[in-house]
């Protein structure tokens, strides 16, 4: 390749800029984080590490754009962006079923809050294996602040004991055969349903709640740089439902005062991922209407 061209990756787990570091160049080598199935998911993360030019991220943007694809930027961080956020909704539908609630209540309240696909398919997708690193990596970062979410012992249950990965290594918490697809019928031996009653609503604001918090954690550390990039990104990304606007306008559509007071009710109850970020708090001191005004 000539000193003019740019090259990329498409690794979702492994930091552009460790990868730049033994490449000639750096300063040309970017990530294009393209999404599963590349030929239908429009949105692309375009990845800038520590050394990647500023000339080489606009090349990016611009064959990104030629390609009829929607770019997003992101930082170089764990999980980027949508597949961050997107691991919040795949770990609390796990959790769920940790708690009794059965998979197929789980994967139907994920298509009845408006998400294009439910959390246990997108983690046989994903496969489990990657979602537990993802933790792994949220733990680095964050060191004695860092809280293990409930899911991981289930992940680590599936993986290590029952040999349950994913769609790619023949099945996880769904069964794939002959072109068949279906929720593997031994989950209920080794996760039994034991809720016999629920709230419909409080489950599906908890699949949502989860990937709104960290959408809002990821505006802050500045791995989304607008509240604009991260609604667009959640809806194009990992189908987060359009008709509420996008994971930031959700907030909006809640109201901040109330989004936040429920914040403190379910992180009462069910732990410190819950929180609410210190970004939420500022605004709702300075009184500032919507969460547009979080990108100044």
């Amino acid at each position: 390749m000539d000193e003019y061209a740019f090259y990329a990756s498409n690794t979702l787990s492994i930091p552009i800029t460790k990868l730049a570091a033994s490449a000639a160049r750096p300063a040309n080598f970017i990530g294009l984080h393209f999404f599963a199935p590349a030929d239908k998911v429009h949105l692309v993360e375009i990845v800038k590490g520590e050394a990647t030019s500023d000339e080489t991220v606009a090349r990016a943007f611009d064959f990104v754009r030629a390609i009829r694809k929607t770019p997003i930027i992101v930082k170089d961080n764990w999980g980027f962006y949508a597949a961050r956020v997107q691991n919040t909704y795949i770990l609390e539908g796990i959790t769920m079923l940790s708690e009794g609630y059965s998979p197929a209540l789980i994967e139907n309240l994920g298509k009845q809050a408006g998400m294009s696909r439910s959390a246990l398919s997108l983690a046989d997708e994903v496969s489990l294996e990657i979602v537990v690193k993802y933790e792994e990596q949220a733990a680095e970062l964050y060191g004695s602040k860092y809280v293990q979410h409930p899911a991981v012992s289930v992940c680590r249950k599936m993986i290590d004991e029952l040999e349950r990965l994913g769609s790619r290594k023949g099945g996880g918490f769904y069964e794939h055969v002959e072109g068949e697809t279906y929720l593997w019928p031994a989950l209920s031996e080794h996760f039994p349903s034991t809720k016999t009653s629920y709230d419909r609503k409080k489950l599906i604001e908890r699949l949502l709640f989860a990937q709104v918090i960290e959408a809002v954690w990821c505006l802050q550390e500045k791995v989304i740089g607008t509240v604009a990039e991260a609604n667009l990104g959640s809806i194009l990304g990992w189908g987060f439902p359009a008709f509420k606007g996008g994971a930031l306008q959700y907030i909006d559509e809640y109201g901040l005062q109330k989004f936040v007071d429920r914040c403190k009710v379910f992180e009462k109850r069910y732990g410190q991922r819950f929180s609410v970020p210190p970004l939420l708090k500022k605004k709702l001191k300075s009184n500032q209407p919507k969460m547009v005004d979080l990108d100044s």
